[in-house]
């Protein structure tokens, strides 16, 4: 960030996106579906895993997953969550530098 370029000359900024899958009790889905659009996510898709679980799919800012997620999730959910990602690519971002003085 330190080296990055006055914002008139950037066209555009790109940040890592990861897929994450969360395996939850059905109960916790409203919980989780909404922590997720909270940090930008992106809902893929959604999967019954038997009576009880489910599989829910979004795409995400790497950054919203590393900041907070995943206490919040296992707060939401009573522990009952668990998260994989992996890094998919890098997608345009509405993002700009903050200097502090």
């Amino acid at each position: 960030p330190s080296e990055m370029q006055d914002n008139t000359q950037i066209d555009w900024i790109e940040e890592p996106y990861v897929r994450a899958e969360i395996m939850v009790p059905k109960d916790f889905v409203g919980n989780v579906m909404e922590l997720a659009q909270q940090k930008r996510g992106n809902f893929v898709n959604m999967e019954d895993l038997d009576d009880i679980r489910v599989n829910i799919i979004y795409e995400m800012p790497l950054n919203e997953v590393i900041f907070d997620f995943f206490d919040r999730l296992k707060s939401g959910t009573k522990g009952y969550a668990s998260l994989d990602y992996q890094l998919i690519g890098y997608q345009k971002s509405n993002l700009v530098k903050l200097d502090i003085l």
